[in-house]
């Protein structure tokens, strides 16, 4: 019989983290009573620890051949066995403890990772589902069930499960860096910057939780703070390239872009296959109109990492805007595979399935993106036009605003490769038609997105006032210098609230987003003072049925021309011009348009 002392030392010595002590007093235990099945597993845990994992796998197997009845031993071979890269026997292991304690959430857990190693993600969601429902309790389960579902796109899940492992251990760093990181794909950034806060107090040596902590304070707009972080990352890291990487992005979402991409070549000049500065470098490239340099960097990051789901999704972007629609598709079903809830992804790939006319496509596509985000106004108003049914009377303001907010940055690039001329050949018309009251003359520019009227607009008067839906898309105005105020409303509630304020408004490719026109146009004469000028431009309906327009496949609203001319007469407007014209191409096809000018009668506004 073993010095029972040596066993007791051991026992203390593992609990006090001495492993390699401890280690040694089971041996020596074990060296006077070599079959005592506890010591030999405790020992064989020990050498775990060590990382001798050989060694530590023919000890338990030693424990389990005197008391095969363990389910913990059986549990912790499975462990052993998996970080030696033994994942088969590791699931026998596992599997046999299971059937020996079924009520097992340590072992049910462990399973459930080893799935994941092999790729069986199916089994290791049910196994992970059958252990939230049995230990509801037991958070590191709830906490792997939310990043199995984080992995499949199911985020509003994810994040339930992951609030409920937070909830159950509020000190569990994992979990808590997961539910930041499921609120940032659910563009949730003020949550994920309270709970990425949470984390880094309680691991204060963790450059990681900083950088992820830095790009949700980025998003939520709080540059300086966000820089302060990241200096915080350094001091941990001083070297990390990493954090030179996230520094950039705080640059370059505070609109500085060449601060961020110093920051970028300087990562390069040291790692050239750095796959986040190689991405986020072409990024810039890309804005600067670079399409060539920024897919060259993108397919850099692809060939460093092929799953890297930014890169992935960047070069489809590039390639759908050069026109490689093949290459577009095959790239955008690569992010989707790993992200299939990723908004722009799913929204591009829908629109070169219409482009195409594979509608049963695009319909499948937008399916499958309110499965994942139910909540989508994207998705949902695309679905519509697609299918033709349960068609909304006019896109949704928070349709408008994640569709312009996100679109912005190539909304003039695309819009070229398109030939769209509306604003200049809208600007024309009102040119020839109308004579405004003098150079003061005050114009509103209704749905003014990135300023393309702007210029044309100045020709005219010096006092132009844009009102868009979208933030992004007014920021791009901004930067144009052409309007004397820049304002993010509604349009007709803006409309509304500015009565006999303008002797023109304008509006190109605005009133699209609009099936009946009645409201629009009551606002507009609102707007406007007696004998003011509306101008704007349609798209042209083959067949609008009795409403007399109707929402196409690419989920703007076409009109028929009688339709648009009894709205306008009913809201006291005397057409003066009524024009066809091309307002781009679309699918290699011209889109037919109309264009109005209209004068407001002199009688009473509203």
């Amino acid at each position: 019989m073993g010095d029972p002392d040596f066993f007791e030392m051991a026992l203390a010595f593992h609990a006090r983290g001495q492993v390699a002590d401890a280690e040694d007093a089971y041996r020596k235990f074990l060296d006077e009573s070599p079959g005592h099945p506890d010591a030999l597993h405790l020992r064989g845990m020990a050498l775990y620890s060590l990382r001798r994992f050989e060694e530590a796998e023919e000890s338990i197997r030693d424990a389990i051949k005197r008391l095969p009845e363990r389910a913990d031993f059986h549990a912790n071979l499975g462990v052993v066995l998996k970080n030696s890269g033994k994942l088969r026997e590791a699931v026998s292991s596992l599997m046999q403890a299971l059937e020996l304690q079924p009520d097992f959430p340590d072992c049910m857990n462990n399973l459930a990772s080893i799935y994941l190693a092999m790729g069986q993600a199916d089994d290791a969601e049910d196994l992970l589902r059958r252990l939230a429902e049995r230990s509801p309790e037991y958070a590191e389960g709830r906490n792997n069930l939310g990043v199995v579902l984080m992995q499949r796109g199911d985020l509003a899940e994810a994040t339930q499960h992951l609030q409920a492992a937070v909830k159950l251990n509020p000190h569990y760093i994992d979990a808590l860096i997961n539910l930041g990181r499921a609120h940032c794909r659910r563009a949730n950034y003020g949550d994920a910057v309270e709970v990425l806060c949470r984390a880094s107090q309680l691991d204060t040596a963790s450059d990681e939780i900083l950088r992820d902590l830095a790009d949700a304070l980025c998003h939520e707009g709080q540059f300086d703070r966000a820089m302060s972080v990241m200096d915080r990352a350094v001091e941990i890291v001083p070297d990390s390239l990493d954090n030179l990487v996230s520094i950039g992005n705080v640059h370059q979402m505070r609109g500085d872009p060449d601060a961020a991409e110093q920051n970028y070549r300087a990562v390069l000049r040291q790692d050239p296959d750095n796959v986040r500065a190689n991405n986020n470098l072409g990024t810039i490239l890309l804005r600067n109109g670079d399409p060539e340099g920024a897919l060259r960097a993108f397919q850099a990051a692809v060939e460093q990492d092929p799953d890297f789901v930014e890169a992935l999704f960047n070069v489809a972007n590039v390639s759908q805007q050069v026109g490689d629609l093949d290459t577009a598709k095959r790239f955008y079903l690569a992010a989707l595979a790993h992200r299939p809830e990723l908004a722009w992804a799913n929204r591009y790939l829908a629109e070169i399935y219409r482009v195409r006319g594979q509608l049963d496509k695009m319909r499948d596509v937008l399916e499958r993106w309110l499965a994942h985000e139910p909540d989508s106004p994207t998705a949902k108003h695309l679905l519509a036009a697609a299918r033709s049914e349960s068609v909304p009377v006019r896109a949704s303001n928070e349709y408008i605003r994640e569709e312009f907010d996100g679109f912005a940055d190539q909304f003039d690039a695309t819009l070229a490769r398109l030939e769209y001329r509306t604003p200049e050949i809208l600007a024309e018309l009102v040119a020839r038609k109308i004579d405004l009251p003098g150079e003061d003359a005050d114009i509103l520019d209704a749905g003014c997105g990135t300023g393309l009227c702007g210029p044309h607009l100045q020709k005219l008067s010096s006092s132009i006032v844009g009102v868009d839906l979208s933030k992004n898309m007014l920021l791009r105005a901004e930067e144009r210098g052409s309007y004397s105020e820049l304002v993010e409303d509604e349009l007709v509630a803006f409309m509304r609230s500015r009565p006999a304020s303008f002797d023109l408004l304008i509006s190109a490719d605005t009133l699209v987003y609009f099936g009946p026109l009645e409201d629009v146009m009551q606002g507009a004469r609102c707007c406007l003072r007696p004998g003011g000028f509306l101008a704007f431009s349609l798209e042209q309906a083959d067949s609008a049925g009795a409403e007399g327009y109707m929402l196409t496949h690419s989920g703007r609203y076409a009109h028929d021309l009688d339709y648009v001319a009894e709205c306008a007469k009913a809201a006291g407007f005397k057409i003066l011009a009524e024009e066809s014209a091309t307002l781009r191409v679309d699918a290699n096809k011209p889109v037919a348009g109309l264009l109005f000018v209209a004068q407001r009668d002199n009688g009473a506004g509203e």
